[in-house]
């Protein structure tokens, strides 16, 4: 059995990695279990889509009760290893750790170095940690500096379950609901800080200027909420920017997009531009952490300098008002994201796993 552990009561893109990697260890043949905080998002989902879930309060890094109460779960259920998905699970499987003997693995999402203290360093560079899986080669050369051996680090990308574009598609019901367009420029980011929506509401204003027929749209939550809609209103432009909020449905929006934008000046990788590229939609991002490792510029999406919206605007009026090229690069999208299938993900996860386990 595989002990899984997230902490987080929200649902982004580490959630969605966790519960694909889940269901295709489930699928697979290996035994998993997920531990999370009662009443998340993570609990609904494992409850609906029958994944095993354990519940505990999790409350806070140094939740020793919590942790006591998985390595008691990890012995009586002979679990073979614990993969923490997120730093505060780690934190916890790390105590953990102290009362059952089986390897420790984390995942590393963010392209944040370590915070510079003696915790945050001791947590990463602790020898009960086995291994440290990160998402993309951006992520793995920012950890390294902090002094990761790499002999412990990992890189295992981010994907996507290609099949998820044929699910239910209600585009035309999305776009009929929305102000007269010609064309709609959609994000799917959460509102927090290193998603930079400062510089994609100052692109979107340039771009308003010459294109006042585009429409801009929003899918994502977040504790920028309030500042990011004084920000759109300050520029004068919340007829033509819309903040949809958190959705479910995110491949209806996503298909209704006519251009996707990422604006990130941080990014573990992203795997709403894979969810874009799996559309077939053009896309126009920041050069920000992983997402080169993603998008070849010109090819199959189009790069530009994070933090410079002048470009960002250029890049989006270039596609707006080039129909070849929007259909060319959205073509292009649909080949290139064939090398982030989950599958390839839960079987280097599965290869990870089986030698760690045999080491033990």
């Amino acid at each position: 059995m595989i002990i899984h552990i997230d902490t987080e009561t929200e649902w982004r893109g580490g959630q969605q990695q966790a519960v694909y990697l889940m269901e295709g260890l489930i699928k697979s043949g290996r035994e998993s279990v997920l531990i999370c905080k009662k009443g998340s998002k993570l609990e609904n989902y494992a409850i609906e889509n029958n994944i095993p879930v354990k519940t505990l309060p999790l409350s806070f890094e140094g939740d020793i009760f919590s942790a006591i109460r998985i390595a008691s779960y990890a012995k009586q259920n002979k679990a073979t290893l614990i993969h923490c998905h997120n730093s505060h699970a780690l934190s916890i499987g790390l105590l953990a750790s102290l009362f059952v003997k089986i390897p420790l693995v984390a995942s590393r999402r963010v392209d944040f170095p370590l915070q510079d203290n003696f915790f945050s360093k001791l947590k990463y560079n602790n020898p009960k940690l086995s291994a440290l899986v990160c998402i993309s080669d951006n992520i793995r050369r920012v950890i390294s500096k902090d002094g990761i051996p790499e002999a412990k680090i990992c890189v295992i990308r981010s994907a996507i379950d290609l099949n998820r574009v044929n699910s239910s598609d209600n585009r035309h019901i999305i776009k009929n609901s929305l102000p007269p367009h010609s064309l709609l420029i959609g994000t799917v980011a959460a509102l927090t800080g290193h998603k930079d929506y400062p510089n994609l509401i100052k692109a979107a204003s340039i771009v308003l200027k010459k294109h006042p027929e585009v429409l801009f749209m929003a899918v994502g939550d977040g504790k920028l909420v309030q500042a990011t809609k004084h920000l759109i209103a300050n520029r004068g432009i919340s007829e033509r920017f819309i903040l949809a909020g958190h959705q479910d449905n995110v491949y209806d929006y996503i298909k209704a997009f006519d251009i996707f934008v990422l604006a990130s000046k941080l990014e573990g990788l992203g795997t709403s531009v894979l969810d874009a590229l799996n559309c077939g939609k053009a896309c126009v991002c920041t050069d920000a952490g992983g997402i080169p490792e993603m998008i070849s510029n010109r090819k199959n999406g189009i790069l530009v300098p994070k933090k410079d919206p002048h470009a960002l605007a250029q890049a989006l009026t270039l596609v707006i008002e080039d129909a070849d090229l929007r259909r060319d690069l959205g073509k292009n999208a649909s080949e290139s994201v064939k090398a982030f299938d989950i599958a390839v993900n839960v079987q280097k996860h599965i290869e990870l796993y089986d030698r760690l386990i045999n080491a033990n």
